[in-house]
């Protein structure tokens, strides 16, 4: 059963917004990000190693673009995005406080 795993408020920073833990992995089933502003703005998610920082290199989506007051998935249907122990997801977006990401899927051990 899919159920939500992190969610997050975007800052102007990069920061780790979900931690997995060393006991679980993630499956990745759906990822949301919602822009609750009136201008449209743009958003980084990053799939990092453990203390590994954010770059072109990690990128799942760099300035990706969200236009005013919509929520978009990120991930097609079917696909699946497995995380293990220790990675990180990461990201920013171009203003704070206006865009939101939450992340469902399934958690079991590696």
């Amino acid at each position: 059963m899919n159920k939500r795993l992190a969610r997050y408020t975007f800052t102007a920073s990069d920061n780790a917004f979900a931690i997995i833990p060393s006991d679980r992995a993630w499956d990745i089933t759906s990822i949301l990000v919602c822009n609750t502003d009136a201008t449209a703005r743009t958003y980084r998610l990053h799939h990092a190693d453990a203390n590994e920082a954010a770059s072109v290199y990690n990128a799942l989506f760099y300035d990706g673009r969200l236009a005013a007051n919509t929520t978009v998935s990120l991930l097609d249907e079917g696909v699946v995005l497995s995380l293990m122990p220790g990675e990180v997801l990461r990201g920013l977006a171009s203003a704070a406080a206006v865009g939101t990401i939450h992340v469902y899927g399934r958690e079991r051990a590696p």
